[in-house]
């Protein structure tokens, strides 16, 4: 079996779309609610990563 491994562009969604679902996991301690478009608010710092 052979992996390849490629950098993630800026138009990948797919980490941001990953954040939704931990930052769910902490709804739990937080009591964060989604907004109209039924997602969490954006992570402040995500671009740092």
């Amino acid at each position: 079996m052979e992996y390849r491994l490629f950098p993630a562009a800026d138009s990948d969604k797919a980490i941001e779309n990953l954040m939704q679902c931990y930052i769910y996991d902490f709804t739990e301690f937080n009591n964060d609610k989604v907004n109209g478009q039924g997602r969490f608010n954006d992570y402040p710092y995500f671009e740092n990563y």
